[in-house]
Parts: structure tokens; C-alpha cells; sequence
């Protein structure tokens, strides 16, 4: 079961590393797939994994300019606020309730990147595993405000603390790290490029995921947390060989093969929960 579970980890932070927003959203259905763990344990553990490849790729973005800081802290703060009921959301609503949401999620994250491939090719070579140094220089705070656009004034820190309420709630109910919204949301709100929203987007993600995990943690039976090391260290593994392989294979071709993926392997952990 640990090598299982640490091959599932290597998974999800590689497809995490080789994508620019939604490669977490395979963990949960590979845990509940691979592992047969129940879906609302699913969810938790996915947290881990996540959570793992998120922080290696913002230790290797310490030195660059891929992170907007102030942005980051406050979508990550807020939605590690709300990321805890989304956890305990998920206990209260059905089993068959919860998957079918899931799917539905799956479906939309998919279609996205299945339209960001066809309709902005070179945007999906902008991967999180890539630690090029030789980043964007520092953007804009907010495009929304008309005079000062590199201050944080009022109107967008409202917009940025609901938008990571909303963001963590979905990361605790459903195990996702919430990339598919946090970086349409940084490119809007701020003006900034893709590459920083990619990057800013693994801080947001860490903080939020950690605070999901932990309220998984003290909500579940210590024995169904021992699968979560090998998550971990596998999600690290799968970081590190994004690294290696992001340049040379990521692309539209790959986004859309994922897209494709995340849908049959959903649909058939749909089924099996019917089933079941």
C-alpha cells in the first residue's frame, strides 16, 4: 500500500508540475481508484500530495520573480480560512452527492484546459515545474485601479478576499489545490503574465492545502492517515521529475491528453460509487 501510494503521489506532483492550473484535480480519483479509500478520505489525503508539490515548486521559486507576494499571502490567507469548512462541508453531504459534484468539477476544470490548449497553445508551456530564474519582472498589484496600479487599494483586496474564500472552500470540500481558479483569477484582477500567475499560484495552493490537511487530520482515524508520508514524498518525487521533463514534453498536445484522462478515470470512479 505505501508504494501505491507513493507511486499515486509521484503522479499527481508530476501532472501538478507538468500543468499551469488544474493537475490536482487527479488525485482524487486515483486515491479512491488506486487505493480504495472512500471518497471523503480521498479528498483529505489528496490535500497531502498537493500540498507536498506545491511547496517544493515555491522553494524553487525563492530566488525568482514568479511570485507576487502580497496577492498570493491574501488569497492564500483567506482560503486557508475557509478551506477548514470546506472539509467539514464534506462530511455532512452524501457520498453519491459529493462524487457527482466532483464530476462535475472534473468536467468543467477539463474543458478548460481542452480550450486554454486549442485557443492559447504556447500558454500551456508555461508549467509549474519550470524554476527558470529569467522570470517576468514584477507586475502590477491590480490593473483595477486607474491612477496607482502598482498600490493594492481597497476595491481589489475585496475582489482578492472573496475570491480565496471561495477558492479554499472548494479545496477542503473537494481536495483540489484550486489552481484552475486561482490563476484566471491573479491574470484578471492584477493584469500580471501567466508565468506569474503560475507561480503565484503555488503559494496560494501550499498554504491552502495545508490548512485543509490539517482539518482532515483531526477529523479522521489516525489509521487512515498512514498512507499520507508516501503521498507526500511521492508528490515531491513527481515535483522533481517535472523539473527534469517540463521543457521537452509539456504542451497542448499533453494538456489535452490530461483533459481527456481526468474525465474517464472520474467517470469511472463515478460508476464505481453508483455501483458500490
Amino acid at each position: 500500500m505505501e508504494l501505491t501510494s507513493l507511486i499515486i503521489g509521484a503522479i499527481v506532483g508530476l501532472i501538478l508540475g507538468l500543468t499551469g492550473a488544474g493537475g490536482s484535480i487527479i488525485a482524487v480519483p486515483l486515491l479512491t481508484l488506486g487505493l480504495g479509500l472512500p471518497l471523503k478520505e480521498a479528498t483529505g489525503l489528496a490535500l497531502l500530495a498537493v500540498l507536498a508539490s506545491s511547496a517544493f515548486g515555491v522553494a524553487t521559486r525563492l530566488r525568482s520573480q514568479q511570485i507576487l507576494w502580497l496577492p498570493g499571502v491574501v488569497l492564500a490567507v483567506t482560503g486557508a480560512v475557509t478551506a477548514p469548512l470546506g472539509r467539514v462541508a464534506a462530511g455532512w453531504i452524501p457520498d453519491v452527492a459529493l462524487a457527482t459534484s466532483f464530476a462535475l468539477l472534473s468536467i468543467v476544470i477539463s474543458v478548460r484546459l481542452w480550450r486554454q490548449a486549442a485557443q492559447t497553445p504556447e500558454a500551456t508551456r508555461i508549467v509549474r515545474a519550470s524554476s527558470d530564474i529569467a522570470g517576468d519582472a514584477s507586475g502590477p498589484l491590480c490593473r483595477m485601479n486607474e491612477w496607482q496600479p502598482m498600490q493594492f487599494r481597497f476595491r481589489c483586496m475585496i475582489n482578492m478576499i472573496g475570491a480565496g474564500l471561495g477558492i479554499g472552500l472548494l479545496s477542503g470540500l473537494f481536495g483540489v489545490g484550486g489552481g484552475f481558479l486561482i490563476v484566471p483569477i491573479l491574470m484578471f484582477l492584477t493584469g500580471t503574465s501567466i508565468r506569474q500567475a503560475v507561480g503565484t499560484s503555488l503559494l496560494v495552493i501550499s498554504l491552502v492545502s495545508l490548512s485543509g490537511f490539517v482539518s482532515h487530520a483531526l477529523m479522521s482515524d489516525s489509521a487512515s492517515l498512514t498512507q499520507a508520508w508516501p503521498l507526500a514524498a511521492g508528490g515531491v518525487i513527481g515535483m522533481l521529475l517535472g523539473n527534469r521533463l517540463g521543457h521537452r514534453i509539456s504542451g497542448p498536445n499533453l494538456q489535452k491528453l490530461f483533459a481527456v484522462t481526468v474525465i474517464v478515470i472520474t467517470v469511472i470512479m463515478l460508476f464505481r460509487q453508483f455501483t458500490n
